[in-house]
């Protein structure tokens, strides 16, 4: 979110200017610090942007390095020109199916990919290509969400990636942790997807543009994973706790790529047995999938839209969750507090029926007897 390093200087010029109190205001009923005001104000504005990139990935032509299409057909004609076969059905690549198709392995979707196909149609598969078409229909990448069903993940879950900060950024010993381990995947699989473009022969146009969807996609997680580690500290310096970050993190990577699975899925149904057509199908959804990425990155991905939308329903579902344990710690005061009066109503009984009785007593002794 653009702005937020300055909204921590404002909330120290308020505490300055307080002498140690912030300012609060009211809103709907409760107080709340005019640093929380600025941070919602900066998010709603983030709200209302117009993703430019995006809206042009779903509407209009889409763009990797120095080439632009501006429709499949066009597309679809280079392609054809140079590959008519299909030879390079797996060679333009996304982030999502780079690992999948070259860095992961066979896994378990890939193998309901091959049971969904007859062997007329999987007989002349190559390296990757079977786990590359698998990819068109996953949500999440097992390296990032871990074995999940292909339903959306609920915002309250925390990805196995981000369990602890140490989980994602390691012990203190280089590469133990998840984010070394996929970059080292994301280089593995480039090196893979390399031999794949020199074993299908492609015209040169062809592998160039092949490779530069793969180098686009590593500068891609880098930058990303970059962002995570600066997010994670610039809300630490918020006081926010540790497991409420990693939660936000993880709502925020779920969003991301369920943008990237809304321009992937329409390929996921594509038939294999034609080569030739299925390898513009899955090379135009994953350029479209690219111009998402690279809306992210233009954004910074802190200024993109989808994640300040994240940004409001974590902060929205806080204040719910802190109304609702600041009207339970009302109710139980209040419950403490009948039950001292009514100990206190109850001794102040005893007492009193003690001192009356004392005060019979007394007085029989006191009362001479009648002769």
């Amino acid at each position: 979110m653009r702005h937020l390093e300055e909204l921590v200087s404002q909330r120290e010029v308020s505490q300055q200017g307080s002498v140690g109190q912030e300012e609060m205001v009211v809103i709907g009923g409760r107080q709340v610090s005019t640093s929380m005001v600025a941070v919602l104000q900066t998010i709603r504005e983030l709200e209302t942007r117009v993703d430019v990139l995006t809206a042009r990935a779903k509407h209009g032509g889409v763009s990797i390095g120095d080439k632009t299409f501006q429709s499949e057909m066009e597309f679809q004609a280079l392609w054809y020109k140079h590959d008519p076969a299909g030879d390079g059905l797996a060679a333009i690549v996304d982030f999502v199916s780079l690992i999948e198709a070259f860095g992961a392995g066979e896994n378990l979707s890939t193998q309901d990919f091959l049971n969904t196909n007859d062997k007329s149609k999987r007989v002349n598969l190559r390296m990757g290509e079977a786990a590359y078409g698998a990819s068109f229909k996953r949500r999440y990448l097992e390296c990032i969400a871990g074995k999940v069903s292909n339903t959306r993940i609920a915002s309250s879950v925390t990805l196995p990636i981000l369990k602890k900060w140490t989980d994602w950024m390691g012990n203190g010993h280089a590469g133990d942790g998840f984010k070394d381990s996929i970059s080292r995947m994301v280089e593995q699989a480039c090196i893979n997807h390399r031999q794949y473009l020199d074993d299908a022969g492609l015209h040169d146009e062809l592998k160039s543009l092949a490779l530069k969807t793969a180098e686009v996609a590593k500068q891609w997680w880098m930058d990303l994973a970059n962002y995570m580690d600066n997010e994670y500290l610039m809300l630490e310096s918020y006081k926010l706790a540790s497991d409420q970050i990693l939660l936000l993190l993880s709502q925020q990577l779920v969003q991301i790529f369920e943008d990237i699975f809304e321009m992937r899925a329409p390929a996921g149904n594509t038939d294999i047995s034609n080569r030739s057509t299925a390898v513009v199908r899955y090379a135009w959804a994953t350029l479209q999938a690219h111009a998402v990425m690279a809306s992210y990155r233009e954004a910074k991905f802190r200024d993109h839209r989808s994640i300040a939308g994240t940004f409001i329903r974590f902060l929205t579902r806080n204040l719910v969750d802190q109304s609702a344990m600041g009207l339970s710690s009302t109710v139980s005061t209040l419950q403490n507090e009948v039950r001292r009066l009514q100990e206190d109503m109850k001794k102040r009984v005893t007492v009193e029926t003690f001192n009356k009785l004392d005060a019979k007593v007394s007085a029989l002794k006191t009362t001479p007897k009648k002769e």
